[in-house]
Protein backbone atom coordinates (compact mmCIF):
# COMPACT_ATOMS: atom_id res chain seq x y z
CA UNK A 1 0.00 0.00 0.00
CA UNK A 2 1.34 3.43 -0.96
CA UNK A 3 1.98 5.68 2.03
CA UNK A 4 3.59 8.98 2.92
CA UNK A 5 7.23 8.47 3.90
CA UNK A 6 9.25 10.59 6.30
CA UNK A 7 12.21 8.24 5.68
CA UNK A 8 12.21 9.04 1.95
CA UNK A 9 11.84 12.77 2.71
CA UNK A 10 14.83 12.49 5.07
CA UNK A 11 16.87 10.67 2.39
CA UNK A 12 16.04 13.47 -0.06
CA UNK A 13 17.21 16.10 2.46
CA UNK A 14 20.37 14.10 3.19
CA UNK A 15 21.28 13.92 -0.51
CA UNK A 16 20.89 17.69 -0.85
CA UNK A 17 22.91 18.28 2.34
CA UNK A 18 25.72 16.06 1.03
CA UNK A 19 25.91 18.20 -2.12
CA UNK A 20 25.72 21.46 -0.13
CA UNK A 21 28.46 20.32 2.26
CA UNK A 22 30.71 18.91 -0.48
CA UNK A 23 30.53 15.57 1.30
CA UNK A 24 32.03 13.24 -1.32
CA UNK A 25 31.25 10.08 0.67
CA UNK A 26 27.70 11.28 1.32
CA UNK A 27 27.16 12.04 -2.37
CA UNK A 28 28.42 8.59 -3.39
CA UNK A 29 26.35 6.85 -0.69
CA UNK A 30 23.13 8.67 -1.60
CA UNK A 31 22.99 7.00 -5.03
CA UNK A 32 22.58 3.30 -5.75
CA UNK A 33 25.42 1.59 -7.55
CA UNK A 34 23.06 -0.03 -10.02
CA UNK A 35 22.67 -0.53 -13.76
CA UNK A 36 19.25 1.06 -13.27
CA UNK A 37 20.77 4.40 -12.14
CA UNK A 38 19.67 7.45 -14.14
CA UNK A 39 20.73 10.95 -13.10
CA UNK A 40 19.52 13.93 -15.13
CA UNK A 41 20.67 17.41 -14.22
CA UNK A 42 19.78 20.87 -15.44
CA UNK A 43 22.60 21.08 -17.98
CA UNK A 44 22.09 19.22 -21.28
CA UNK A 45 25.37 17.35 -20.67
CA UNK A 46 24.21 16.09 -17.26
CA UNK A 47 22.79 12.69 -18.15
CA UNK A 48 24.48 9.90 -16.23
CA UNK A 49 24.01 6.14 -16.12
CA UNK A 50 27.36 5.48 -14.44
CA UNK A 51 27.60 5.92 -10.66
CA UNK A 52 31.32 6.69 -10.67
CA UNK A 53 31.11 9.39 -13.36
CA UNK A 54 28.02 10.98 -11.78
CA UNK A 55 29.67 11.06 -8.35
CA UNK A 56 32.87 12.57 -9.76
CA UNK A 57 30.94 15.36 -11.51
CA UNK A 58 28.72 16.06 -8.48
CA UNK A 59 31.74 16.25 -6.16
CA UNK A 60 33.56 18.58 -8.59
CA UNK A 61 30.45 20.78 -8.84
CA UNK A 62 30.07 20.90 -5.05
CA UNK A 63 33.73 21.98 -4.76
CA UNK A 64 33.26 24.68 -7.42
CA UNK A 65 30.12 25.96 -5.65
CA UNK A 66 31.67 26.17 -2.17
CA UNK A 67 29.63 28.42 0.09
CA UNK A 68 26.36 27.44 -1.55
CA UNK A 69 23.38 26.58 0.63
CA UNK A 70 20.36 24.54 -0.34
CA UNK A 71 16.92 25.10 1.17
CA UNK A 72 15.07 21.83 0.45
CA UNK A 73 11.61 23.37 0.70
CA UNK A 74 8.54 21.18 1.10
CA UNK A 75 9.11 17.55 0.13
CA UNK A 76 6.30 15.25 -0.97
CA UNK A 77 7.60 11.72 -0.30
CA UNK A 78 6.00 8.30 -0.57
CA UNK A 79 6.91 4.65 -0.47
CA UNK A 80 5.46 1.31 -1.40
CA UNK A 81 7.37 -1.85 -0.63
CA UNK A 82 11.02 -1.32 -1.46
CA UNK A 83 10.46 1.72 -3.70
CA UNK A 84 10.19 5.36 -2.62
CA UNK A 85 9.89 8.64 -4.49
CA UNK A 86 9.90 12.32 -3.75
CA UNK A 87 9.20 15.66 -5.40
CA UNK A 88 10.55 18.94 -4.10
CA UNK A 89 11.41 22.48 -5.11
CA UNK A 90 14.74 23.26 -3.46
CA UNK A 91 16.36 26.66 -3.73
CA UNK A 92 20.11 26.80 -4.33
CA UNK A 93 21.69 29.96 -2.87
CA UNK A 94 25.16 30.65 -4.19
CA UNK A 95 27.92 32.46 -2.34
CA UNK A 96 27.27 35.65 -4.34
CA UNK A 97 23.63 35.70 -3.20
CA UNK A 98 22.15 34.43 -6.48
CA UNK A 99 19.20 32.08 -5.98
CA UNK A 100 18.22 29.26 -8.30
CA UNK A 101 14.83 27.58 -7.78
CA UNK A 102 15.00 23.96 -8.92
CA UNK A 103 12.41 21.24 -9.39
CA UNK A 104 13.63 17.84 -8.25
CA UNK A 105 12.15 14.37 -8.48
CA UNK A 106 13.85 11.30 -7.09
CA UNK A 107 13.13 7.59 -7.05
CA UNK A 108 14.69 5.47 -4.32
CA UNK A 109 15.23 1.78 -3.71
CA UNK A 110 15.61 0.38 -0.22
CA UNK A 111 18.98 -1.27 0.43
CA UNK A 112 18.79 -2.78 3.90
CA UNK A 113 17.88 0.09 6.23
CA UNK A 114 18.93 2.78 3.72
CA UNK A 115 17.17 4.48 0.83
CA UNK A 116 19.39 4.96 -2.25
CA UNK A 117 18.57 7.07 -5.28
CA UNK A 118 18.11 5.18 -8.55
CA UNK A 119 16.63 8.09 -10.48
CA UNK A 120 17.27 11.83 -9.97
CA UNK A 121 15.86 14.48 -12.26
CA UNK A 122 16.53 18.17 -11.63
CA UNK A 123 15.08 20.89 -13.82
CA UNK A 124 14.79 24.63 -13.94
CA UNK A 125 11.39 25.98 -14.93
CA UNK A 126 11.50 27.76 -18.28
CA UNK A 127 8.41 29.28 -19.83
CA UNK A 128 6.65 27.46 -22.66
CA UNK A 129 7.07 30.43 -24.99
CA UNK A 130 10.84 30.30 -24.53
CA UNK A 131 11.10 26.55 -25.11
CA UNK A 132 8.50 26.12 -27.88
CA UNK A 133 8.11 29.57 -29.39
CA UNK A 134 4.35 29.34 -28.92
CA UNK A 135 2.60 32.06 -26.95
CA UNK A 136 -0.34 31.50 -24.61
CA UNK A 137 -0.02 27.74 -24.11
CA UNK A 138 -2.18 26.72 -21.13
CA UNK A 139 -0.21 26.07 -17.95
CA UNK A 140 -2.93 25.85 -15.32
Amino acid sequence: MMQSSSAVADATRQSLAAFQNNDADGIRAAFAESDALVVIGTDPAEYFRDHGRMATVFVEQAEALAGMTIEPGAIAAYEQGGVGWSASQPTFRFADGTELPVRLTTVFTREGADWRIVQWHASVGVGNEETTGFEDLPTE
